[in-house]
């Protein structure tokens, strides 16, 4: 971003920049790659290391050292083809798209880190251990949006040029206490500080246009605020944390009754910055330049600016901003929780659990507005408060040694985010979009009932099958938001959310048809979910649809591994998953055009992985991941009549050798 100083202030303390330091503050936020080039996504690439030690001192004392190392560096590029509907004033939708094209992404990720790991052990009586974890993970991604685009359906580039980088910093100390007070009890702790930091410096939108309407003769748009538009932000968390748990063993049906107690504690800071700038270009100053805007945005800007020599009257393009107060956030979390649990065993086949946990929650966004009636910058502080006494019940009765039935319940709740929480805004990553946050969320109430049977052919193997059912109250859904130019998305409490499904689970060797096939094996795992979200009165209003599936969620998964394992270092598994329609974004009512719901049909995967032992130390592993590499759709409604997007996301192999001595 350009720097702002120095600068004086007028007699109400308004910042006063001289012609030359916005000169200079337009030099600085053009200094940078604006071009976008063509070459082949390379190889990626990962290696690590890991070392370990244990000294032992004598017999009962002994210490643990680990420490590793690991770096990763993954591309790959996606094609998009997307679509537009236009949707008439009495609510009917076109079946012919306005507007069509074509998004190329271009995704790098670079990932390295490292733990250490220093343990102390006292005859297994007394164990501590402090762990130090470095991860950072930086992504840079372009992507070149060309086609028809706007409801003017121009012919249009986009381009999108991002990079950003996320760091984590964390220190734990954890460790357990064996004693006897009356009876055998031990004692768990264990304390954290963790610092992150998200760190993206100047991600870069702007547009071409194509007025002569043959897709060859684009030129740098000049009249839209939103082009050559630059967005700075960064944001630094810290947490303390420290946990406590005392367990016991008390004999009241049987020697294998026990009792838990314990509490958690944590603190959550954040500092969020997002500042938004563009090159307003000074039309009456770029008479003589307007061939130019058929070059790119590298030649445009170095002759208009960096190379620019003239004065501040004359110059063609003047940085702006075009963000506000409520860009800037702070927030804090304090979370206290204490629980309390047994484990009881009235008979030889009848267990149960019991649990209670308090827990208070105090969020707090604190929002940099702009007062309407003095026109000063004030901070409001919206908080969000969770008090809840959340049970939980656990049984198991044991038929015999292979079958035994399941039963539990349970409350809990889930809560918006900071970024969730705040109304600041952010580009989405991956659509020409922006996400803005609702500060109106409550938090999500969950109470869950699962009863489920197992049966064991072998202490491997396995099969079991689930019925469940969950109440939500307050679910929060991705929704659009009313927009007169590129989709806005946001967040939303519905009123209320039930779920009803069923899960099969099964493991089993093939040996049971061959002896030959003694080493190979089947897992699968089915769900589905039947789910009916309702609106509020208020809802109904806005949103398309009540009485529909909940947001994000697939009815149908399903999961089918085949695999070989002799246990002497040869490991081949084939896999494969499916995941049904869902609901990707609730649709938007704008008095009596209705927007449907947007759907996403998830891929078809198929992934191979085979390991083998070379020789004593040595394996080399092989993955092949998406081997049918099918595409992601997105419909305008439930019907996939209007397709609005499509795109496959690649096949990926990889080999790996690892030694180990």
């Amino acid at each position: 971003p350009p720097k702002f100083g120095p600068y004086t202030t007028d007699n109400d303390g308004n910042r006063i920049f001289t012609k030359e330091q916005l000169v200079q503050m337009t030099k600085d936020i053009a200094v940078r790659r604006n071009d976008t080039y063509t070459k082949k996504v390379p190889l990626g690439f990962k290696g690590g290391i890991e070392l370990s030690k244990k000294i032992e001192i004598n017999d009962k004392n002994s210490i643990g050292l680990l420490a590793n190392y690991s770096y990763t560096q993954s591309h790959k590029s996606i094609t998009e083809n997307y679509y537009n509907y236009v949707i008439n004033g009495d609510g009917s939708i076109e079946d012919t798209p306005l507007n069509s094209g074509e998004n190329e992404r271009t995704i790098t990720n670079y990932r390295h880190g490292g733990m250490f790991n220093i343990n102390y052990n006292y005859d297994d009586i007394f164990k501590i251990k402090y762990t130090k974890t470095y991860l950072q993970n930086t992504k840079s991604q372009v992507r070149i949006t060309e086609g028809r685009i706007g409801s003017n359906n121009d012919f249009q580039q986009f381009y999108a040029i991002d990079w950003e980088e996320r760091n984590l910093n964390l220190d734990q100390i954890s460790g357990s206490f064996k004693h006897h007070i009356w009876s055998d009890m031990k004692l768990d702790f264990g304390l954290e500080n963790a610092k992150a930091s998200f760190n993206q410096p100047n991600n870069l939108r702007y547009e071409y246009i194509d007025n002569s309407e043959t897709g060859t003769e684009y030129q740098l748009k000049t009249v839209s605020a939103q082009n050559l538009l630059n967005h700075n932000m960064t944001s630094d968390d810290e947490v303390n944390a420290l946990y406590l748990k005392e367990s016991a063993e008390i004999d009241v049906f049987s020697d294998k009754d026990s009792i838990e107690v314990g509490l958690s504690l944590s603190a959550k800071t954040r500092e969020s910055r997002s500042n938004k700038f563009f090159l307003n270009a000074v039309s009456s100053n770029l008479e003589d330049s307007k061939e130019d805007f058929y070059h790119k945005p590298d030649y445009i800007l170095n002759k208009n600016i960096i190379d620019y020599q003239g004065s501040y009257d004359d110059m063609g393009f003047l940085v702006k901003t075009i963000f506000d107060p409520s860009d800037y956030y702070d927030a804090t979390l304090d979370q206290n929780a204490y629980y309390i649990k047994t484990i009881m065993h009235p008979t030889e086949a009848f267990e149960f659990g019991l649990g209670l946990r308090q827990v208070d929650l105090k969020q707090v966004l604190s929002e940099y507005k702009t007062d309407s009636s003095t026109g000063l910058v004030i901070i409001e502080d919206n908080p969000l408060y969770v008090n809840r006494l959340l049970p939980n019940v656990d049984m198991r009765y044991k038929f015999d040694k292979d079958n035994q039935l399941r039963f539990s319940y349970s409350q809990s709740f889930i809560y918006p985010d900071f970024r969730e929480f705040s109304s600041s805004g952010y580009f989405h990553p991956d659509e020409a979009a922006t996400v803005v946050g609702n500060p109106h969320l409550v938090s999500t109430d969950i109470s869950s009932y699962d009863v489920r049977f197992e049966h064991y052919y072998s202490p491997t193997e396995s099969m079991s099958g689930a019925i469940f059912y969950k109440n939500m109250d307050n679910p929060i859904e991705d929704v659009n938001k009313a927009s007169t130019s590129l989709p806005v998305y946001t967040y939303q409490n519905a009123d209320q959310a039930k779920l009803l499904g069923i899960e099969l689970d099964a493991y089993k060797n093939l040996d049971f048809i061959d002896s030959r096939l003694d080493y190979y094996y089947v897992s699968t795992n089915l769900s589905y979910t039947h789910s009916v979200v309702t609106l509020t009165e208020e809802q109904t209003e806005n949103y398309t649809t009540n009485n529909r599936q909940l947001q994000g969620l697939s009815p149908l998964v399903f999961n089918l591994s085949l695999g070989y394992d002799n246990t002497e270092g040869r490991s081949i598994n084939l896999s494969y998953n499916i995941m049904s329609k869902r609901i990707r974004k609730v649709g938007l009512k704008n008095g009596d055009q209705l927007v449907p719901d947007q759907y996403e049909v998830p891929p078809h995967l198929l992934d191979f992985t085979w390991q083998e032992r070379l020789y004593d130390g040595v394996d080399i592993k092989f993955k092949a991941r998406n081997l049918i590499n099918s595409e992601v759709k997105w419909y305008l409604g439930e019907d996939e009549s209007r397709l609005t997007k499509s795109y496959k996301l690649g096949r990926s192999f990889e080999i790996a050798l690892s030694y180990k001595y």
